[in-house]
C-alpha cells in the first residue's frame, strides 16, 4: 500500500516537473526572440538595412539549416552568439529568420516549437495578429516589422 501510494505521488511530480521544464523553455524562446529583435535594430541602426539570412534574402533561413549563423554577421557585434532552440520539436522548428530582399523588412519565429505556452491572436508574439485575415498556428511565436505581421 506504501509503496503504491509512494508511486503515485512521484508520479504527479513528475508530471508537474515536466510541464514546469517545457514552460522554462517556452520563456526561454521568447526571451531569445527579444534578444534577436534588439540585435536586429542595432544592426539597423548602424547599417540601414538588416542582415541577410544564411540563405539570402526573400527566403526562410534556420538553425537547423545553418546553426551557428542563421543571421549573417549578426554575432558577435550585435549579439554574443545566436541562439538555438532549446529542444527543437521537429525539422524546421526552431528559430527561423526571413528578410526582405531590400533587407527593409525581417521577421524572426520560433516555429512550431512552443511546448505549454499557447498564443491567441491578442498576443504579441502571435505568428498573425488578429487583424491579419489567416489563422494562427499557437504553438509559433514571432516577431517582425510592421511591414511583415500578417506574412
Amino acid at each position: 500500500m506504501v509503496i503504491s501510494i509512494i508511486s503515485l505521488l512521484s508520479s504527479v511530480v513528475l508530471a508537474s516537473l515536466s510541464t514546469a521544464q517545457a514552460s522554462a523553455r517556452d520563456s526561454q524562446r521568447i526571451q531569445s526572440l527579444q534578444q534577436i529583435q534588439t540585435a536586429l535594430e542595432l544592426y539597423y541602426n548602424n547599417n540601414r538595412q538588416y542582415p541577410t539570412g544564411c540563405r539570402g534574402t526573400g527566403t526562410w533561413s534556420g538553425e537547423n539549416g545553418c546553426p551557428d549563423d542563421y543571421i549573417s554577421g549578426l554575432a558577435p557585434q550585435y549579439i554574443q552568439a545566436l541562439p538555438n532552440d532549446p529542444a527543437p520539436q521537429e525539422t524546421w522548428s526552431g528559430y527561423l529568420y526571413w528578410v526582405s530582399s531590400d533587407r527593409q523588412d525581417y521577421k524572426i519565429m520560433a516555429h512550431a516549437s512552443l511546448e505549454e505556452m499557447r498564443l491567441d491572436s491578442e498576443d504579441k508574439f502571435a505568428r498573425r495578429p488578429q487583424s491579419c485575415a489567416r489563422g494562427n498556428p499557437n504553438n509559433t511565436a514571432a516577431i517582425a516589422t510592421d511591414g511583415l505581421r500578417c506574412k
